[in-house]
Order: structure tokens, then sequence, then C-alpha cells
């Protein structure tokens, strides 16, 4: 099972996205996230196999979360 963490800062595009993933086998969205900071704080709180990460966020866009997510969880593919 590959368990993914979704963020982008539209609602709707994470209900979307998350919905089509939800019915696709072998994937589990674990969690949701709205910016960067949001995305570090959940693959430290859950095993997170895949990030599905924006790039133009408030608070943290996704290049520095992605350098920062694989800095400190390198087996983590985002």
């Amino acid at each position: 099972m590959i368990r993914l963490l979704l963020v982008d800062d539209h609602q709707v595009l994470l209900d979307g996205v998350k919905s089509l993933l939800d019915h696709t086998e072998g994937m589990a969205v674990v969690a949701l996230a709205h910016n960067g900071l949001e995305a570090l704080e959940a693959v430290n709180a859950h095993a997170i196999d895949l990030v599905l990460l924006d790039i133009h966020m408030p608070v943290m866009d996704g290049l520095e979360a992605c350098k920062k997510i694989k800095a400190a969880t390198p087996d983590v593919k985002v």
C-alpha cells in the first residue's frame, strides 16, 4: 500500500484528487496539507511514502517544502 500526502492550497483540488485516489487500489491518502509547513508536519506525523506537492502555496512554497522533506526523510518520494 502506497501512503500518500496531498499538498495544495486549493481545497477543491485536494478533494478531487483524494476522491480519485481513494478509489485506486494500492493507494491510500493518509493526510492532506494546505502549505509547505503543514506538509512538513504531516510527513513527521504519518508514515508517508509519496508526497504530491503543489509549487505555489502560501506560508512555505512547494520548492522549499520539497528540499526540507527530502533532507529530513530521504526515502519519501516527492
